[in-house]
Parts: C-alpha cells; structure tokens; sequence
C-alpha cells in the first residue's frame, strides 16, 4: 500500500519552539506561528539574487534595548498591525538595510509594531549589543533576538539567557552552533596575548570573522604553534609587515581616534580577505602573517571525497601538532568544524 503525504521543516520547528516562545513572552506579536515564518524565512534570505543575514532584535521597549549602546543610531521605517506575518515584512523591507553593523527591529505595542534599523556601536572595541544584553540574559527588558549564522541555520536568543540553534537541513541536532566555532577560532587566535589585552583583541577577531564569513561563500583558517608559518603554508601571499591584532587593540584602547580608525580600517582588510581563496593563516598572538595560501593534500592521510577546500582542511587536520596549533573550515553551504590541539 503506499504512503502518502508532505513533510515540513515547519511542522517540526512549531513543536520545539514552544517553550522559548512562552518564555520570551513578547505577546501577541511572537507565537509559534510568527517565530517558525520568520526562522524559515531567515534561514537562506535574499532580495535579488544577493543574500542577507540581517540580525533581528524584536523587543518591547526599544529605548531601554538601545541604552546599551552609547550614542546610537536608529532609523524607523514604518509600522504594522500585529500579524503572524508582520516580522517577515518588517524583514523584507528592511533586510538590505541592515548591513555592516545595523540590525533590524520591532518595537512590539499593544496593537501595533514598529520597526526600522539601528546601528550597534561603532567603537571597535565595544563588546556586541548580543553579548553585552543576552549572553547571561537581561532579565529586564523583553528582547528576542534572532539571525542566520550560517546557510540554513538559524539562532534565537532572548533576555533570559535561553537559546536555541535551528539547523533547516540534515545536522546533527547535537552538533554546536557555527558561531561557537568562530567564537572558539578568535580564542585559539589570542590565547597567546598578556591577560590585560586578550578580551579587547578577542572582541576584535570575533567580530572580523563573523563578518568577513557572513560575506564570504566558504573560508579555512590555521592557526600556527610559532610565530612564523610552517615550510608547508610557505606557498601564499605572507605579509612583509604582519597584522598584529594585539597590538593594534592596545594601542586602540590606551590611544586617540586615529588609533582606533587604525584599527577599524586593518579589520576591514581581515574581513576582505575571507573573499579569496586559500587558507588565512594567524599564529597565537593575534598575528595575520598572511592569506592565500595552499596545502597539497596527502592522498594517503586524507579522504577522496568532498571538494577542494574539504580535502585542504583534512590535510591541515593532519599537521596539528605538528606546526599547527588551531585549524577552522566554513564550507559554502554552512558546514563548519574547528579543531585545536591542547594547550
């Protein structure tokens, strides 16, 4: 006899997100029906043809959400009824906004929503609005947070501290968000700097990564043991005068403006460079030494299957320890793994 019938990503997310619903508690706006449209939607965003993962911040109290951020920046751009659909307009309409640092919000009343785009701080040094108010939860102010971190998956956050990472594909429920990955990656990067400037500097290369990956279609990163590349990252483009991330931070923290519009316009640099192919390559000190490099993979040590950038990771794998101390890979559909030796 056969069997009939459609199965939906949909059905499934309505049955786990229940309880983070009940708790965010930012009603009627959020229900079920709402989050699991606006999670679909997020999940692979684009507006001709150019793709968008625009945070989004859907609050009950924008002005205290916004007291976070010293001298911020808003920009309203309509308001809505409220609607199942209303997060999914506010998205479309505001997606190409939200770029290089804004995010989208809803500011939820009691019978309608307004929304529009505000910008987190610009100090590069700042610790992101997502750490600063929903890492350890709020408690106050009623905030949901909610983005793409990578090609089918979706986070939410809100002020409770809860979490939840959703994957629209074949992952493992249990396998950790890409963020965590990117998050482990810029700690590996600084775990060799002097406790007074590893935050500052961490705070910098996670914010690069993200943004550089965000607009990137795949990237690897190693990280070395010494200072200098190992003989078998010698083939690249390895910079005369090495970004020094730590140092920048520093100088940034204890300095003028112009030291960190330095900073701001070397980061800038970073993030250009996930654009290109190869491996970046930093060492253990928050160093850049160089980008565009490549790995010959070892057909005895590394699998046949899967693409090039695949086959160059697993051949990294292969060299920790051994001139490595941190290898990274974000594959164009999303995919990520981060690896380190101990300490």
């Amino acid at each position: 006899m056969s069997i009939n019938g459609n199965i939906s990503f949909r059905s499934m997310i309505l049955g786990r997100i229940e309880g983070f619903v009940d708790s965010t508690g930012i009603i009627p706006l959020i229900s079920k029906e709402s989050l699991a449209q606006l999670i679909v939607a997020i999940s692979n965003y684009t507006e001709e043809g150019k793709s968008f993962s625009p945070p989004i911040y859907i609050t009950t109290d924008l002005d205290k959400l916004l007291r976070f951020i010293p001298g911020n920046s808003r920009i309203k751009i309509g308001e809505l009824g409220i609607d199942d659909n209303s997060p999914c307009v506010a998205l479309k309409r505001c997606a190409p906004l939200a770029t290089d640092g804004w995010c989208i919000y809803l500011d939820c009343k009691a019978d309608k929503v307004f929304y529009g785009v505000f910008r987190d701080s610009l100090a590069p040094l700042a610790i992101p609005l997502e750490k600063a108010l929903l890492q350890d939860g709020s408690g106050e102010t009623k905030v949901l947070r909610t983005q793409q971190s990578a090609p089918s998956c979706v986070e939410l956050t809100n002020h409770n501290g809860d979490s939840h990472t959703i994957f629209i594909s074949d992952k493992r429920e249990a396998e950790p968000s890409p963020r965590q990955f990117v998050s482990d990656l810029a700690q590996a990067i600084c775990s060799e700097l002097k406790a007074d400037i590893r935050p500052s500097a961490q705070t910098v290369i996670e914010k690069a990564l993200n943004n550089g990956l965000e607009a990137s279609h795949g990237a690897l990163v190693a990280v070395t043991r010494k200072d200098k590349p190992p003989q078998f990252l010698q083939d690249g483009l390895l910079l005369n005068e090495p970004l020094n991330f730590g140092e920048l931070a520093r100088k940034a923290l204890h300095g003028n403006e112009q030291d960190r519009m330095r900073l701001i316009s070397f980061t800038k640099v970073l993030e250009g460079m996930f654009g290109c192919d190869g491996i970046i390559v930093f060492n253990r000190k928050a160093t850049l030494i160089g980008y565009n490099c490549f790995i010959k993979p070892s057909a005895k040590k590394t699998p046949a299957s899967g693409g090039a950038r695949k086959r160059a990771y697993g051949a990294l794998q292969t060299r920790l320890g051994k001139g490595l101390f941190a290898t990274f890979i974000r594959s164009q559909d999303g995919w990520s793994e981060f690896k380190q030796i101990s300490q």
